[in-house]
């Protein structure tokens, strides 16, 4: 969109006095808004050094029997557990089901990678 706006303007002010000044202004600044937004938030959004989902998923495989079942209830404990079994390979003989997707029958579907 900038891309547009700031090119009509360029040729805008081509036509009238030949100056690059405003197009150049509105560039610097649509390109700085982002790396500012960053340098002010990084470290209130950084989530480096906690482990709660990485522990409490642990936990829960750990806790089940050997080729158990795991029912989940929503995203925020699913995927923590999918991380562990898929790229730390923990536990990978527990089957973990999404609540939502056995609701609705789409269990098969999820797991036919097993």
């Amino acid at each position: 969109m900038c891309g547009i706006s700031c090119t009509g303007t360029a040729k805008k002010q081509q036509d009238n006095d030949s100056s690059l000044a405003l197009p150049l202004i509105v560039f610097i600044i649509t390109l700085l808004a982002p790396v500012v937004l960053l340098a002010k938030n990084f470290d209130s959004h950084s989530r480096k050094g906690q482990y709660i989902a990485w522990d409490y998923s642990y936990n829960m495989l750990q806790s089940c029997e050997p080729n158990g079942i795991l029912i989940t209830n929503g995203d925020n404990d699913t995927f923590p557990l999918w991380y562990l079994q898929e790229v730390d390979s923990v536990r990978r003989d527990i089957r973990i089901v999404k609540f939502k997707f056995a609701q609705y029958g789409l269990v098969y579907q999820a797991d036919a990678g097993f």
